[in-house]
């Protein structure tokens, strides 16, 4: 009888899990600060409800584009690009000295939590198919 559980399948499980838990943390730092970072730049509830939807209008953008990234890149790289990026651009949203920064940077945000959302997913569902099949 052959293991399910391979090296490479605990190491591709273990960066799933990983991915996953960077999002969660990151998300939810961002949303702890977001009424900070509102009455740091003066901005209403409006202008703030804009710079998130810029957020995920940046996810959807790299949803489409990671596909072409995966396949000229590979899954692994575009992932690991898209989670660096991911880590990169939280504390420049904090930091925006302006609402058009602000705007650019959750757009940015948004962006590589796509990058990194489209990929680590195809590896969990690899992972399960793994384990199944």
């Amino acid at each position: 009888m052959t293991s399910r559980f391979t090296s490479v399948n605990i190491y591709a499980r273990a960066a799933t899990i990983y991915h996953f838990a960077l999002e969660g943390s990151l998300i939810g730092i961002w949303a702890c600060y977001l009424s900070s970072i509102q009455d740091k730049l003066g901005i209403d509830d409006s202008k703030l409800g804009l710079a998130v939807l810029l957020m995920y209008f940046g996810t959807v953008a790299a949803t489409h584009l990671a596909a072409i990234l995966s396949m000229k890149f590979g899954s692994r790289n575009a992932t690991f690009c898209g989670a660096i990026g991911f880590s990169i651009c939280l504390p420049f949203i904090a930091l925006s000295p302006s609402f058009e920064f602000l705007c650019v940077f959750m757009f940015l945000f948004g962006y590589f939590m796509g990058l990194m959302d489209g990929k680590f997913t195809t590896s969990s569902m690899r992972c399960v198919e793994s384990i199944f099949n």
